[in-house]
């Protein structure tokens, strides 16, 4: 077997996957899988990397059938539906473009057709329909080329068959476009209604299927431009639907909620929301939990029969050091407090114990010893996909250090998981300066002005961690304060662009003004290790004024160092 076989920390696309892979790799966290397999309209919030296909893949039919040990369950057909696919792309769904009507006719007529494709793609590979009599499927092919008023293939499959059909609508459907036969084209237009319910019927007719709710999962619907995402939107509205919810995955913090007839979907009405990142920060919260479990459940598939912990050890010497800067936290502490009341010491010590670690090494000295499962998970930022990439890297390292190919890894070494995790924050640094190379509609200027914005900014997290006298030396989140609309046009920019390419994550907090809630922004941890910072963290944010962002940004002037700093619980994370 080769060594990328044996590497327990595959991180590919989920569309990448097996079904056997999805279904050993899944991990169900509890959050979303409460309402993903029901019959409510869901939007599954999230960055690049935070499971969302994962998600949709798992509870879809065709991997569900899939699954040996599960009894089968037609009650709930959960349809797949990738946005990315090139149907979807086509850039004559903008041609009327003074006349929106017929653009959101021209989206709805694709976006049907691909419902119908994929409904049928999932459908015709199920066993069971082998046994079904022949009379009954021909019936049902008869009754739907009636009500389409057209014919279908006469192949073996019915669903294979209507398959084709859709295809060959798409592709007719494009001439007409083409030549700009708008009017020809309406007269054959399909919608949701004369198309995908009469499926759905039809497809009721048989006795498998007779009480089967279809979950149409929307994978990626950031993709999609704005004529189909209200389309969409106008279909969730619907009130009689017995027979299929919607379920859209998005990296949109605010995804579009407007119909295409000017309405508006409202959350806990119309849908639910679920945001898939996780509270993230320390042992006991979500996604410290849902991390360990993914690690140890990849360690067990792979016979590697040793706990996450066992596997990813921390250095002892950091360890030992740390104790060290706690204890010198703890006579700081005593010194400030001589009489001490409450928990007055445990709370500096807290605060300051790790802070103390870092100002108290060498400053010749190496970045510090990175490692542990703690560590991992912070620098992961709540991503899962950024939990395995680094963990791929640091197996894939011993492995080709082994002279023994059938013999498992037990254990990363510490200079493995500092080696591994140091080079992949170079990485991301590199990645940085290129960043108008890979996020569409950012500029090599654009580009400039982020880097010099996130190198000031972890100048200035080093500079308060290591500042006895800042009160929250470890904070590395940041809110903006004095702004107004001119400066936001200027700083909003290169937030999106950094929210898109994964070096900035956003949520509401609650703010120091009664009834206010505050936009905070975390960076990737990743950014953290090649500047010597703690990717761990604290509860607190920097307060950090438009102006002063924009002079980093713009005129690479440092950031003014403050003790300005707000105090928080940590709470989930959401993405812009």
């Amino acid at each position: 077997m080769d060594a990328e076989k044996r590497n327990p920390f595959e991180y590919d696309k989920a569309n990448s996957l097996t079904a056997a892979q999805i279904l050993n790799y899944f991990i169900d966290d509890h959050n979303f899988s409460r309402f993903l397999p029901t019959g409510k309209n869901i939007i599954l919030k999230g960055s690049r990397g935070t499971g969302k296909t994962m998600a949709m893949l798992y509870f879809s039919f065709k991997i569900q059938n899939n699954d040996m040990n599960l009894k089968k369950d037609f009650s709930r057909i959960g349809i797949h539906i990738p946005c990315k696919n090139p149907i979807f792309q086509k850039q004559e769904f903008l041609l009327p473009a003074n006349e929106s009507f017929k653009s959101f006719i021209i989206a709805e007529h694709f976006l049907a057709l691909n419902i119908v494709f994929e409904i049928c793609n999932t459908l015709k590979d199920v066993k069971e329909l082998a046994d079904i009599d022949v009379a009954i499927l021909e019936k049902i092919r008869y009754k739907f080329s009636y009500l389409l008023g057209a014919e279908l293939p006469n192949v073996q499959n019915i669903f294979e068959g209507l398959m084709l059909f859709a295809q060959k609508e798409s592709e007719q459907t494009q001439k007409f476009l083409n030549k700009k036969d708008f009017d020809s084209f309406y007269s054959i237009s399909y919608s949701f209604n004369s198309l995908i319910i009469p499926l759905m019927n039809c497809i009721n007719d048989i006795e498998l299927f007779k009480v089967s709710h279809f979950m149409l999962m929307f994978d990626d619907v950031q993709d999609l431009n704005i004529y189909q995402k209200k389309v969409i939107n106008s279909w969730i509205a619907f009130r009689d639907n017995k027979q299929f919810s919607f379920k859209l995955a998005t990296t949109e913090l605010n995804p579009i909620l407007v119909t295409s007839s000017g309405g508006t979907i409202l959350e806990n009405h119309d849908f639910i929301s679920i945001d898939m990142i996780k509270k993230f920060q320390t042992k006991g919260k979500d996604f410290y939990e849902l991390a360990e479990k993914i690690i140890q459940k990849r360690l067990d598939l792979f016979g590697i029969n040793v706990s996450a912990e066992e596997f990813i050890p921390t250095s002892e010497i950091f360890l030992k050091e740390l104790e060290e800067s706690k204890e010198s936290a703890r006579k700081k502490a005593y010194q400030k407090f001589p009489s001490p009341t409450g928990t007055q010491i445990v709370d500096f010590i807290a605060k300051y114990g790790r802070a103390e670690y870092f100002r108290n090494r060498n400053a010749k000295a190496n970045r510090p010893p990175y490692s542990g499962l703690d560590t991992m998970i912070d620098l992961s930022t709540g991503v899962i996909r950024q939990l395995l990439i680094p963990l791929y890297w640091m197996y894939d390292t011993e492995l080709s250090k082994s002279t023994d190919y059938s013999q498992p890894i037990l254990k990363i070494p510490v200079s493995t998981q500092t080696e591994i995790i140091i080079n992949e924050s170079d990485k991301y640094w590199g990645r940085l300066k290129n960043i108008h190379n890979e996020v569409d509609g950012c500029t090599k200027e654009q580009a400039k002005y982020l880097y010099n914005f996130f190198d000031n900014l972890m100048l200035l997290f080093r500079e308060r961690l290591l500042d006895d006298s800042i009160s929250e030396p470890r904070a590395i989140a940041f809110i903006l304060t004095s702004s107004d609309e001119i400066m936001m046009e200027k700083i909003d920019p290169l937030l999106e662009i950094a929210f898109k390419g994964n070096y900035l994550y956003a949520r509401l907090a609650t703010s120091k003004v009664a009834g206010k809630l505050d936009v905070y922004y975390i960076p990737n941890r990743f950014l953290l290790p090649s500047r010597g910072l703690d990717p761990h963290g604290q509860y607190a944010r920097v307060s950090l004024k438009a102006s002063d962002f924009i002079n980093a940004a713009y005129n690479n002037i440092k950031i003014p160092k403050t003790n300005n700093t707000v105090d928080d619980s940590q709470q989930t994370i959401s993405f812009k």
